[in-house]
């Protein structure tokens, strides 16, 4: 009866184009990727389709797939290990950094029969990098801003008298 597996998914936003477009680049990453995280891999195979690069490897009892989206700066990594885990912190950090990724969203699945238990929602964790936060801060400082100026002129028609032109 299976147990002891563990589903991770991770999925990474805003990520290098010249990177997530070069096939052979990719190939490279995904390679040291798993070494560093102690996943051993005797053959990647890679799928080239039309606006997408799937990259694969297989162990005993275990995968690791990831789907590219260069045109949309997306990467969506699956992993699956049954009772030999894989280091998916590590993985995602090398990952996180070699793609130039502002955003990671990792989501954790314990698959197996647990008999009766009724908590088997997937654990999520988000993690925004320092230049992931200063664009979303720029973001709602600029809408902020424009909120604040449409309420200022607005107000100041109200104390002067005077009405909008009309267009």
């Amino acid at each position: 009866m299976l147990t002891d597996g563990k589903h991770i998914l991770m999925d990474f936003y805003s990520c290098y184009y010249d990177i997530l477009s070069d096939e052979s680049t990719l190939t490279e990453i995904f390679t040291e990727a798993l070494e560093e995280s102690d996943f051993p891999t005797s053959e990647i195979a890679c799928v080239a389709l039309e606006d997408e690069y799937i990259l694969s490897a297989f162990d005993t009892h275990r995968h690791v797939i990831m789907h590219i989206y260069p045109e949309l700066g997306f990467v969506a990594l699956d992993t699956f290990a049954y009772r030999n885990p894989i280091d998916a912190g590590l993985l995602s950090k090398i990952l996180r950094i070699a793609f130039g990724a502002q955003r990671v969203k990792t989501t954790s699945v314990n698959r197996g029969d647990y008999g009766d238990c009724k908590d088997m929602k997937p654990r999520t964790k988000t993690k925004v990098t320092a230049k992931g936060r200063v664009k979303q801060t720029g973001l709602q400082l600029k809408k902020t801003g424009k909120t604040i100026k449409k309420t200022g002129i607005r107000v100041l028609h109200i104390v002067t008298g005077k009405k909008k032109k009309a267009k």
